[in-house]
């Protein structure tokens, strides 16, 4: 019966998952996808990083990062500039038209989540955010 319930609950999340990446990406748009996003986000908050603490904060590889920053510095989003204390670091930082890219698509990412969860009450939301934090334990 457990073994069900989890299965189930295994069926939900991957086409809630799913579901969420497919209609972010038509949000984005042909701007950009949800990797390049996620990478926008963190130097949007973070600011000017290396490599190896995108990977870190997103939980990926550093090739990963190296594939997603080629294509946002093709796209003039992103620049990478080596330090004037140590040449031999490189650090990451967001272009101006990166900035307002990320501000725009953060604005219409937040409108879709606030929809997407406006059929749940303040204790359904709190209830999402209890169960996710048990999870990370």
């Amino acid at each position: 019966m457990r073994k069900d319930k989890i299965n189930e609950l295994v069926a939900y999340h991957r086409n809630f998952y799913r579901t969420i990446r497919s209609e972010l990406q038509h949000i984005y748009g042909n701007a950009i996808n949800g990797n390049e996003f996620s990478v926008l986000r963190f130097l949007y908050i973070a600011g000017p990083q290396k490599a190896s603490a995108i990977s870190q904060d997103l939980k990926v590889s550093a090739s990963h990062i190296t594939n997603v920053t080629d294509i946002l510095v093709k796209k003039g989003y992103i620049t990478r500039k080596r330090t004037d204390n140590d040449r031999r670091i490189v650090k990451i930082a967001l272009t101006k038209e990166g900035e307002e890219l990320y501000q725009e698509m953060a604005e219409k990412r937040s409108v879709y989540f606030n929809d997407r969860f406006k059929i749940y009450s303040e204790d359904e939301l709190n209830t999402f955010i209890q169960l996710y934090k048990k999870m990370e334990q």
